[in-house]
């Protein structure tokens, strides 16, 4: 399969050769190994409408033969949920693994993986930039970045890649040995045990298959711990069946208790960042949803005088006892009206709770669990906010309304002045060209056209 980092031009890619027995999880180990990444930071694969990995469906239970079967398949991969390093995996062929050949490797590829922590895509690109200039206030950021002025972004070491697989192979060996050995262990405990056991009661009293959100049934013995099960033994019902969410439950207890202990909960929490244009940047909200610990993160971009379809579609699917957590009442809301009528109309009829991570609302806000003090409260508070919001907007229109009294403009200033523009008009007159007028004034060609008007195209 081929990985390519996407964003990141030329391409940093390479070509592995993987088992199609190997996990999700493994899979993760050799894209790191491969690419040069460290393994600091969160990850997560997409497949469609599927996601395995952190804060995601359990990727240990998903093979690469069951979910990229054929050449052509493909697979996002992130790495990072801050700098958001996506990765493009493609099957490029299914072949036969040859016989003295080791597994994973990697057979070719292409350029310097980027550092960790270097700001993304984006942010790789303007510090190596900043390298090749050597001087400001960047150069210095960049240096502690890559760690080195003569940083090749086109360097990569095949060998030095092939050598971290191939320890990676030695220890997927050990870990299948020491489940081997575990298994066997269990085995002979289970046939221990069902020797001195009396005959098993009729099995009326077994539970009915669990089910989940979708829809899909799942076998007792899929839910119970990871030890092997064998045919006659049975899992006692110890109370009310419950609805479990997802598949990835690894406690031998799968029904509610009957002491007064907190049964399993099937609540999920869903961050929402939004902002008004593409100009600005979701990185502040995302970080401080990817910190409170979130299962799922929606992105938007649309103005709170819009209609915002991504944030309809989440509370839709959202079940009662979910959470819905975001950075500031001003994410979902524009004024305290709004914002009383989202929490009471859209999230109290369908039980979900509402987090709000920062500001003056901070705090986890349940429909059903609040005193009329706690509204009061509420109320006020988000009035608090609302007027904070509204007091510093009309502190900036004021500072703009004096600038504008002192002859002083807001935005990027002129790129050529009045003296600039008075030596390109006289220049003009005597017949020069505007390339010509430009390269002796420093100016951009296409900036002194625009400026100049018809005198520059006469």
């Amino acid at each position: 399969m081929k990985v390519t980092l996407r964003g990141v031009q030329p391409p940093v890619w390479r070509r592995v050769h993987v088992p199609s027995t190997a996990t999700l999880d493994q899979l993760h180990e050799v894209i790191q190994v491969a690419m040069g990444w460290e393994q600091h930071h969160l990850h997560v694969f997409g497949a469609g409408d599927r996601e395995y990995g952190d804060n995601a469906g359990d990727e240990t239970a998903v093979t690469l033969a069951g979910l990229l079967s054929r050449a052509g398949s493909w697979l996002g991969y992130r790495y990072d949920f801050g700098d958001c390093w996506d990765h493009d995996i493609e099957v490029e062929k299914v072949h036969q693994a040859a016989p003295k050949a080791t597994y994973p490797r990697c057979s070719a590829g292409g350029r310097a993986c980027p550092p960790e922590d270097s700001g993304g895509p984006e942010g790789y690109a303007e510090h190596l930039r900043a390298l090749r200039h050597r001087k400001g206030w960047k150069y210095q950021v960049a240096k502690s970045v890559f760690g080195t002025t003569k940083w090749d972004p086109a360097a990569w070491d095949k060998a030095a890649v092939n050598a971290g697989l191939a320890g990676l192979a030695k220890l997927w060996a050990k870990q299948a040995a020491a489940r081997a050995g575990q298994e066997t262990k269990e085995t002979a405990a289970i046939d221990s045990a069902e020797a001195s056991a009396a005959p098993p009661s009729s099995g009326n009293d077994r539970p009915e298959n669990g089910r989940f959100r979708d829809g899909a049934q799942v076998a007792a013995s899929a839910r119970c711990s990871p030890r092997k099960r064998r045919p006659g033994t049975r899992l006692e019902r110890v109370g009310p069946e419950i609805e479990f969410r997802d598949g990835f439950r690894d406690d031998c207890q799968v029904s509610a208790p009957t002491d007064t202990a907190a049964a399993p909960s099937n609540a999920i929490r869903i961050g929402y960042a939004r902002v008004s244009t593409r100009a600005q940047d979701h990185l502040l909200q995302m970080e401080a949803l990817a910190g409170a610990h979130c299962r799922e993160i929606v992105e938007e971009t649309a103005s709170t005088r819009k209609e915002r379809p991504k944030l309809a579609a989440t509370v839709e699917r959202m079940r009662a006892g979910d959470t819905l957590v975001i950075y500031k009442p001003d994410r979902v809301a524009r004024s305290v009206k709004e914002l009383l009528v989202f929490l009471e109309d859209e999230l109290a009829p369908r039980g979900i709770n509402l987090e709000i991570l920062s500001g003056i609302c901070a705090g986890l806000h349940r429909p059903g669990g609040q005193t009329v003090a706690d509204k009061m409260l509420f109320m006020v508070a988000a009035m608090a906010a609302e007027m904070e919001r509204d007091l510093i907007r009309e502190r900036t229109l004021d500072g703009l309304a004096a600038a504008a009294a002192h002859g002083r403009k807001g935005g990027r200033p002129p790129a050529v002045s009045d003296d600039v523009l008075a030596a390109a008009r006289a220049r003009r007159a005597r017949g020069q060209s505007v390339t010509t007028i430009a390269k002796a004034l420093g100016v951009g060609r296409s900036t002194l056209y625009r400026v100049m008007g018809d005198e520059g195209r006469s």
